[in-house]
């Protein structure tokens, strides 16, 4: 009869604790950084514990946005020792909402720990310190661990959902995971070998997924199995240089469209990747036109990748008309616009007098 009254009695004692561990460390200087993270991990696995017990998705969300906000105010040093304190912290709270997650099979969390920790690298200024090349050799082990605690964090989880909307964000978490760590990975490497071999030990961490759901026999099996492949792709992409990268993302796109059917790809999965099509190639036109080309018209490279662009823009929307994908529309305007703005750059290259009065004309 009165159980909102024990989960708020609850979330205020939580409340309370963090409080009471940051205000030792932040404002009186009782304790160290790492004693403060100590105190600050114990309350969120006591939270965690009585979240778990009592059923409480709410207890246990407040509870952990409390444990993955709490360094962001308690830690003030970017040295060495600071970022085995913090993502040592980090660990031991994604590893506590592994555990909840398997238990209990709240999908919040997931999301909760991937945005805090591994996509919170990229858009938070205060983790960012440590996304630098100077600390590649203690960032890459501890970006693997992490990976493989959200790896496995869906695949434990595994039940059955009817909620589209559900869908949708797990759909999109299997996009962002792999992109994420890809991106960090690229952050923190000095060289185009360290991100090779960052890339390679992800495919490794995707391959093995891959295989163990093939052993539980769950049919999303091959979608590991394909994102260790574009990795380890990726990987041996990055011993050359002067790669088209917009264009191997958009090729890679295209090509998974083309089999999503025989992938068992659900028809929400496929828009996304019609959306990721699209997305990258307007980065491609992007870089496309900022770049300085100043090659025989017609016959250069820039233009040669432009139209390989076009190409892949309607190859990718004849796919997603057949299968009534509403971007089609979007890639086949994007195909013809971007095709005829690469033929007018060239055209006018070309210096031919009265070109404008030869326009009018036509016009």
């Amino acid at each position: 009869d009165r159980k909102g009254v024990y989960f708020a009695l609850v979330g205020a004692a939580a409340g309370v604790a963090y409080l009471t561990a940051y205000s030792a460390y932040g404002f009186f200087n009782y304790i160290n950084e790492f004693n403060a993270l100590a105190l600050l991990a114990m309350v969120a696995v006591v939270t965690g514990v009585f979240a778990v017990n009592a059923k409480s998705l709410s207890v246990a969300i407040l509870s952990m946005t409390g444990a993955y906000l709490a360094p962001a105010f308690a830690i003030e040093n970017n040295t060495t020792f600071s970022i085995f304190a913090v993502y040592g912290y980090y660990i031991l709270i994604s590893s506590l909402c592994l555990i909840m997650v398997t238990l209990r099979g709240w999908r919040g969390l997931i999301h909760l720990s991937f945005v805090f920790t591994l996509a919170g690298a990229l858009f938070f200024g205060w983790t960012s310190q440590f996304q630098i090349p100077k600390y590649y050799s203690v960032m890459q082990p501890i970006l693997l661990i992490l990976a493989a605690i959200h790896l496995a964090m869906p695949i434990l989880e595994h039940r059955n959902h009817d909620s589209r909307w559900l869908s949708r964000f797990d759909n999109g978490y299997f996009v962002a995971l792999p992109l994420v760590c890809a991106i960090l990975t690229w952050t923190i490497s000095s060289s185009n070998q360290q991100v090779a071999l960052g890339l390679f030990f992800l495919a490794i961490l995707w391959g093995l997924c891959g295989l163990i759901l093939k052993k539980l026999e769950r049919s999303d099996a091959i979608k590991y199995a394909l994102v260790a492949v574009l990795l380890i792709t990726t990987s041996i992409l990055f011993q050359f240089k002067d790669v088209p990268w917009y264009l191997i993302a958009m090729a890679g796109c295209v090509g998974i469209l083309a089999i999503a059917p025989r992938i068992n790809f659900s028809h929400s999965s496929q828009e996304l990747i019609c959306g990721i099509l699209f997305f990258t190639g307007f980065l491609h036109v992007a870089n496309s036109l900022l770049s300085v080309n100043t090659e025989i018209a017609f016959n250069n490279s820039v233009f040669m990748e432009r139209m390989i662009a076009c190409i892949l823009f309607s190859v990718g929307a004849v796919i997603a008309r057949k299968r009534s994908i509403g971007f089609w529309q979007a890639l086949a305007a994007s195909s013809a616009g971007w095709f005829l703005l690469s033929v007018a750059r060239e055209i006018f290259k070309l210096n031919i007098d009265h070109l404008p009065q030869f326009i009018h004309v036509f016009l």
